[in-house]
């Protein structure tokens, strides 16, 4: 009998696991670009992607702010990453604090602003790309 309560326990674990996983309601994904230069400054407004432009040679970076804003009539859970060529070298601030990766729980009709910080220190010249992901996971509320 203990046993197949502790199957039934373990099993409803491994459910509410499976759905704040992976009930994903949205994912958004942005090219993201930086060219290290040596002297010149370069702004580059195109929105095709997340540009950092032309950032001079170990001037300590770039960054872009951005917000979120949750549209949907529940919390939700929001992850944000980044791959590619720029993923030893982007960074996200939020609140002060920086992250390799973030994730957080975003309610109803909320915004959250962060930075994604471009830091090219000791970077050759050259150009970098990549980009940033960001998930909306469904969050289940056990009481």
């Amino acid at each position: 009998m203990k046993k197949i309560i502790l199957m039934g326990i373990f099993s409803i674990i491994l459910v509410v696991f499976f759905l704040n996983e992976f009930t994903i309601l949205n994912v958004e994904v942005y090219p993201v670009d930086a060219y290290i230069v040596e002297n010149e400054v370069g702004f580059n407004l195109d929105t095709d992607k997340i540009h950092f432009g032309n950032v001079p040679l170990n001037s300590g970076g770039a960054y872009r702010q951005m917000s979120i804003t949750n549209v949907y009539d529940e919390d939700v859970k929001v992850f944000l990453s980044d791959s590619g060529m720029i993923n030893e070298f982007v960074y996200f601030e939020v609140d002060g604090e920086n992250y390799e990766n973030y994730n957080f729980v975003l309610k109803s009709n909320e915004t959250k602003d962060y930075k994604i910080v471009f830091k090219n220190e000791n970077l050759p010249l050259g150009y970098y790309d990549g980009e940033i992901k960001i998930v909306v996971r469904k969050l289940y509320k056990f009481n």
